[in-house]
Parts: C-alpha cells; sequence; structure tokens
C-alpha cells in the first residue's frame, strides 16, 4: 500500500494493492508547491529489499505485505537580522528565524534615543522604513543607525 499525506502524492497508485512476489514495482513521490520530499517510511515490511528509501522515485520488490508512507515537509527559509549601531527590528509575523516559502515578512526598525535609522543592507538594500521581504531563499539582511 501506497499512502500520501499532506505536502504531496504518492504513487504507484495510492491505496490497497496485489502484486505477485518478487515483482518490482516502481513508487514516486511528488511534493506539492511549498513542500520538499524527505524520504519514505516503510511499515509491516522488510526495507532490506528497498532501493533508495530517500529518493522520490525507487523500486521495490515485492516480497511481503508492506506499507509505504511517502514523506514531506514544508520549505522553509532562515532570516537573520543584523543591527549595526543603537536600535531593534520587529518582525511581522514574528514566528522567524525561520519561515515556509513565499512568506512575506515585514521588517520595521526602531532607532534608540539619539540615533536614526540608515538603510538595509545584506538581502535587502534601501531604506524603506518599513520594508519588506519574500521568504524565497535564506536572508541575512543587516539593519544599520547612526548616531545623531
Amino acid at each position: 500500500m501506497v499512502v500520501s499525506p499532506e505536502g504531496g502524492t504518492a504513487a504507484s497508485e495510492v491505496g490497497t494493492h496485489t502484486y505477485d512476489l518478487g515483482l518490482q514495482v516502481e513508487i514516486f513521490a511528488t511534493p506539492n508547491e511549498g513542500y520538499r520530499f524527505t524520504g519514505w517510511s516503510v511499515d509491516l515490511g522488510n526495507t532490506d529489499n528497498v532501493d533508495a528509501l530517500n529518493v522520490s522515485g525507487t523500486n521495490v520488490t515485492m516480497f511481503e505485505n508492506m506499507t509505504f508512507m511517502a514523506n514531506f515537509s514544508k520549505i522553509e527559509y532562515t532570516l537573520a537580522v543584523n543591527i549595526v549601531g543603537d536600535g531593534t527590528v520587529s518582525l511581522d509575523p514574528a514566528v522567524g528565524p525561520s519561515y515556509p516559502l513565499g512568506t512575506e515578512v515585514t521588517l520595521d526598525p526602531q532607532a534608540g534615543l539619539g540615533w536614526t535609522f540608515a538603510g538595509w543592507s545584506g538581502g535587502l538594500s534601501g531604506s524603506d522604513d518599513p520594508a519588506k521581504i519574500t521568504m524565497d531563499s535564506n536572508k541575512s539582511i543587516t539593519a544599520t543607525f547612526t548616531q545623531d
């Protein structure tokens, strides 16, 4: 049997099937957008006959009843915010340091007393206050504050 949880699809056909003893069956896992395939889980079977369970398409020789679960995880990227000078940066949403692919994050700089926000560098440029980024890769951003 091949099981497909949230995050993607699995085939050969999802469901319970009967195969002849010794038959090689090819199984596939295809992640949905925003997910990655992380491997197969096998239940009620001998995993010694499975070629490369961490590959999305693999061959399995049927020697006994087996259940295969395709495993997927959300693609997430890290956001590192560095500060130069005296100030802070608030993030919205503030769930970091990891965000799912496509999340729009607002960065709002607040200068310390006697300091002024000067701009962004690294994975963000300019001096927009606040600024927005879309998480499509790991990002390291520096907020620079200058003394008045």
